[in-house]
C-alpha cells in the first residue's frame, strides 16, 4: 500500500469510533496538554467510558434527550456538561482545572489525631455493609489491554532477539500485546464471580487466549486483603491503622451535595507490601467514590515490576448509598534482562443489574469462559463497541499485525524462523536440542548435555542416548513417542525402552499411553535421589546413596477427568525385577574407600530381593472438590481449589513367578498447598496414609517408602517432605501414617530487617512426622529461608531441621533445596 494511502487509512481507523457514538472529544488540562484515562459518564447511571492515553474519548447515548455527562479525574474538579442530543454526533471537547482547595485550618492538640482518622474508621465500620451490599451483579464489561516495549536489547544470554519478527520499531520499540474484549459479568455473594467473553480482538493472529481478565488485576477496596503478588491489606481493613497513616486533605461538595473527603494513604514502612496514594469517601454513606493506589516496594520485590498503579471510579447504582465500579485502569513498568516495559489494562463496567436470580450462571464452578464466536466480530462491529478510541499507534498496530500475521503464518516465514530456531548451538546442547517444523506443528527432541552420561557404582559410567518425538494438532491432541538406550560400560548392559503417549481430549485431559523395554529403577518411584547430585557425590566424595534395581516392563495406561474435579487413572504393567550389585569402585578422590552395598536397608530380609514377576495393577483416584475452571474451545484451565485435595490409590499386584502371592495396597492421602494466612503468609499441609491387605508384599520395592533425604542439595518438590530421614530407614509393609505441615511466611518478619527487605527471601518453618508400627516415630522441626533468586529465576532454598526418633533427639543439620527446573530428573 502507497505510505500516502496508508497514513490516510491510520486517520479513517482513529476516527471512525467517532462516526458511530453519540458524543466525543477530547479532555485536556487548563494549559491544553491532554488528560489520559479520564473517567467520563452519564450522571445517574453507570453507562461512561474511559479517555485513551491521548485524553480522546467516546461515548454512547441510549437514546434522544437531555443528558450531563460528567467529566472525573482525580486532582482534578469534577467537570458536568450538558447536551441535548437530538440523533446527530456531539463534538465535545472539554478542559478540566486542577483542585484548589484548602482544609480548614485544624489544630491537632500534642497526641491528637488527624480529622482522617474518625472518617476512616467509619468507613471500616460499613465495609462489610458495602461490600455485601449487592447479593448478585450483572454488567457489561469492556476490557482493553496494552503491553509495550520500550527498550529491548539485541541479544539475551548470547542469543540474537533480532526485532521480534518485525513487532520492534528501528528504535526497538514496539507493541508488544495490543487486544480487546467485551465481556458479561457475574458476581454472586459471598464470593463467585464469572466473566464470559462474547467478542474478541487481538493485534495480529488473533486468538481466544486472552489476557483481558478483570479476575488477573482486580483489587476491591471492601475486600480486607487483595492478593497480588503479596497480600496487601485494604486502606478500610479492619487493622488498617497498623499498616498506613492517613491524612486528609480536604472535603468539598459535589453536585448532588454530598460530602465527599480525600485523605491521602501513607504505608508505615516502605519494605511491607503496602498501598499508597488517595481514597476518596463519601460522607454518611462512607463509601468509596474513587480509589487512587500505588503498589511498589514491598509488594513487588523479587518480580520484575517496578510500579503498578490502579485508578477506580465508582458511582451511584440505584440509591445513591450504593456505588459501584464503573472504570478502573491499571498501569505498570518494570523490566528484566535489559528489557524494559510498560503497560495499561483498562476496564469499564456499564448497564448493572443488580439483585437478580443469576443461580443459573453458577450452575457449574467455571469462572471464566470463551465463546466459540467470540473471534467472529468484524472492524465494523468494534468501531461501533469499542468505549476507548483507539490511540494512532494502536491503530498502526492493528494494521501492521495483520499484515505481520500474514506473514507470520506464510510457508516462508515458518521455514526461515525454523531453520533459526533449529541451528545448533553449545547453550541447545547444554538446555537441549530440539528440531521444529512449525508447518507440521512436529518436534524432534534430544536430551540436555547432563543427561547424557551419568556415573553410578552398578552401571559405572553409562550413556543415555534419547529422541523423542511430538505432533500436535488444531484441537490440540497430541501424538508423542521417546526412544531411549541406556548402556554401561561397566555391567555391559544394555537397556532400551520406548514409550508412546496419545491424548485424545485436551479438555478433559484424556490420553492413553504404553511402554516397553528395560531400565534401572529407583526402589523408591517417587525418585528422591537425583541422578546429578548423587554423581557428584560418587566422584568427588566417594558416597552412593542410590539404590536401584533391574526393571523389564510393558505396561498401557488410560486417564481422563471424568466430572469436573474427578480425576481417574487406570494402568497395568507386567514387570520382571531383579536385584543389582555394584561393578565398580571408580572414583576421582578417596579411592581407598569402598561403596556402600546397593542394598537399600541391611535390617530388611534378604528374601525380598529375589527376582520375581507381577501384573500390577493401578486405580488412581483424585478429587479437588469444588474446582473452579476456565473454559476455552479445546481447552480446560483449571484453578487451585479452596478446598484441600483428595487422592486415593489401590494398588493391585498379581503374582507370576511361582510362589509369589497376591497383594493388595491401599493409600489415602490429602493435601493442600494454599491456606490464606492473609499477611501472615500460606500454609501447606500433606497427610498420608495406608496399608495392604489380603497379604504383604514379596518385594522391597512395592512397601510404602516415606519421602526421605539424605542429600546436602537435593531439588525441592511439590510434595512436602523430610529433611533428614535416611533413605529407605523407615520403609514398611504395615499400616502407616504421616503428617507434613509448612508455613511460608511471605517475609512478615524480613520485611523489618534492613538489607534483608530489600530481597526476595521470605521465611518458613515447618513439622513433619512418620509412624509405622515397626519402626516407630520419627519427626522433624525446621526453619528456613526461601526464594533466594538471581534476577527473577528462584534459585535455592535453605531449611535447618532437628529430628527425633520416637521421642528422642536423633540428627541436625543444613538442607539446600535446589530449585528442580535447573536439572534434569531421570
Amino acid at each position: 500500500m502507497p505510505q500516502r494511502l496508508l497514513s490516510l487509512y491510520f486517520v479513517f481507523l482513529s476516527f471512525l469510533p467517532m462516526i458511530f457514538c453519540q458524543v466525543s472529544g477530547i479532555v485536556t488540562d487548563q494549559n491544553g496538554q491532554p488528560l489520559s484515562f479520564v473517567t467520563v459518564y452519564i450522571e445517574g447511571t453507570s453507562n461512561g467510558t474511559v479517555a485513551n492515553l491521548n485524553g480522546a474519548y467516546n461515548l454512547n447515548l441510549p437514546s434522544k434527550g437531555s443528558y450531563n455527562i460528567v467529566f472525573q479525574y482525580i486532582g482534578y474538579q469534577t467537570t458536568f456538561k450538558k447536551i441535548d442530543y437530538l440523533g446527530k454526533t456531539i463534538s465535545l471537547n472539554v478542559f478540566m482545572t486542577e483542585e484548589n482547595y484548602a482544609l480548614d485550618e485544624v489544630v491537632i492538640a500534642s497526641g491528637g489525631e488527624d480529622p482522617a482518622y474518625p472518617i476512616i474508621r467509619n468507613a471500616i465500620k460499613k465495609r462489610e455493609y458495602h461490600r455485601n451490599q449487592s447479593k448478585t451483579v450483572q454488567a457489561d464489561l469492556y476490557v482493553k489491554g496494552k503491553i509495550n516495549l520500550t527498550q529491548a536489547p539485541k541479544k539475551v544470554m548470547g542469543q540474537d532477539i533480532g526485532n521480534l519478527g518485525g513487532i520492534l520499531d528501528t528504535s526497538r520499540q514496539g507493541i508488544l500485546y495490543l487486544a480487546e474484549t467485551k465481556s458479561k459479568y457475574y458476581h454472586q455473594m459471598p464470593d463467585k464471580t464469572k466473566e464470559v467473553v462474547v467478542s474478541s480482538v487481538t493485534s495480529g493472529e488473533n486468538s481466544i487466549f486472552t489476557a483481558n481478565r478483570f479476575q488477573m488485576f482486580q483489587f476491591n477496596v471492601y475486600d480486607e486483603y487483595n492478593k497480588f503478588v503479596r497480600t496487601i491489606p485494604s486502606p478500610i481493613a479492619d487493622n488498617a491503622t497498623n499498616y498506613y497513616r492517613f491524612k486528609l486533605e480536604y472535603s468539598k461538595y459535589n453536585e448532588q451535595g454530598e460530602k465527599i473527603y480525600k485523605i491521602k494513604v501513607i504505608p508505615k514502612s516502605d519494605s511491607e507490601p503496602l498501598m499508597s496514594g488517595d481514597i476518596f469517601i463519601v460522607d454518611g454513606y462512607f463509601n468509596v467514590q474513587n480509589l487512587d493506589a500505588t503498589i511498589s516496594g514491598g509488594a513487588l520485590r523479587g518480580t520484575f515490576m517496578d510500579t503498578v498503579v490502579f485508578k477506580q471510579v465508582f458511582v451511584p447504582v440505584g440509591d445513591r448509598s450504593q456505588r459501584k465500579l464503573l472504570s478502573q485502569v491499571v498501569y505498570f513498568k518494570g523490566g528484566v534482562f535489559g528489557f524494559r516495559f510498560g503497560g495499561a489494562f483498562t476496564y469499564i463496567f456499564s448497564n448493572y443489574i443488580l439483585d437478580q436470580n443469576v443461580n443459573h450462571i453458577f450452575s457449574n464452578n467455571e469462572t471464566f469462559s470463551v465463546q466459540f464466536t467470540a473471534l467472529n466480530k468484524d472492524t465494523a462491529f468494534w468501531a461501533s463497541a469499542r468505549p476507548v478510541p483507539l490511540t494512532p499507534d494502536e491503530s498502526r498496530d492493528y494494521v501492521r499485525k495483520d499484515s505481520l500475521a500474514v506473514i507470520w503464518k506464510s510457508p516462508r516465514f515458518l521455514d526461515s524462523m525454523d531453520r533459526e530456531q533449529n541451528k545448533f548451538s553449545f547453550m541447545k546442547l547444554l538446555l537441549g536440542y530440539t528440531y521444529s517444523n512449525s508447518q507440521n506443528e512436529t518436534q524432534i527432541s534430544f536430551p540436555k548435555l547432563g543427561e547424557w552420561a551419568n556415573f553410578d557404582p552398578v552401571a559405572g559410567w553409562n550413556i543415555s542416548p534419547s529422541v523423542g518425538y511430538m505432533r500436535e494438532d488444531s484441537l490440540m491432541r497430541e501424538w508423542s513417542w521417546k526412544v531411549k538406550a541406556n548402556y554401561g560400560f561397566s555391567d555391559r548392559q544394555l537397556k532400551p525402552f520406548l514409550a508412546v503417549k496419545r491424548r485424545y481430549d485436551n479438555y478433559n485431559q484424556a490420553e492413553i499411553y504404553g511402554g516397553i523395554g528395560r531400565r534401572y529403577e529407583q526402589f523408591d518411584t517417587e525418585l528422591p535421589i537425583n541422578l546429578l547430585a548423587n554423581q557428584i557425590n560418587n566422584l568427588f566424595l566417594k558416597i552412593n546413596r542410590l539404590r536401584i534395581f533391574d526393571l523389564r516392563e510393558a505396561y498401557v495406561g488410560w486417564k481422563r477427568e471424568v466430572k469436573n474435579g474427578l480425576f481417574v487413572e487406570v494402568n497395568s504393567r507386567y514387570v520382571q525385577r531383579d536385584t543389582l550389585t555394584n561393578t565398580t569402585e571408580y572414583s576421582f578422590y578417596r579411592k581407598g574407600r569402598d561403596y556402600s552395598t546397593n542394598h537399600p536397608n541391611s535390617v530388611i530380609d534378604a528374601t525380598f530381593f529375589r527376582p520375581n514377576m507381577y501384573w500390577i495393577t493401578d486405580i488412581n483416584w483424585v478429587i479437588r472438590p469444588y474446582q473452579k475452571y476456565s473454559s476455552f474451545p479445546n481447552m480446560k484451565l483449571r484453578e487451585p481449589s479452596d478446598w484441600p485435595v483428595i487422592t486415593l490409590n489401590t494398588k493391585l499386584g498379581v503374582g507370576v513367578t511361582s510362589g509369589a502371592h497376591t497383594w493388595l495396597n491401599f493409600k489415602l492421602g490429602v493435601h493442600d498447598n494454599n491456606v490464606d494466612a492473609h499477611r501472615w503468609g500460606r500454609t501447606r499441609y500433606r497427610l498420608n496414609a495406608g496399608a495392604f491387605a489380603v497379604n504383604k508384599p514379596m518385594f522391597f520395592g512395592d512397601f510404602y517408602h516415606p519421602s526421605a533425604n539424605q542429600l546436602l542439595f537435593p531439588l525441592t518438590d511439590k510434595h512436602l517432605s523430610f529433611n533428614l530421614m535416611p533413605f529407605y530407614a523407615y520403609s514398611t509393609d504395615k499400616p502407616y501414617a504421616e503428617l507434613f505441615w509448612k508455613h511460608h511466611f511471605d517475609g512478615k518478619f524480613i520485611d523489618k530487617i534492613p538489607l534483608l527487605n530489600k530481597t526476595s527471601i521470605k521465611e518458613t518453618i515447618a513439622f513433619s512426622t512418620h509412624y509405622n508400627p515397626t519402626k516407630g516415630h520419627y519427626t522433624e522441626l525446621t526453619i528456613g529461608l526461601e526464594n533466594f533468586k538471581f534476577r527473577v529465576f528462584r534459585l535455592f532454598d535453605i531449611e535447618y531441621s532437628w529430628s527425633f526418633k520416637d521421642g528422642k533427639y536423633y540428627d541436625q543439620g543444613f538442607v539446600v533445596r535446589i530449585e528442580r527446573s535447573l536439572f534434569a530428573r531421570d
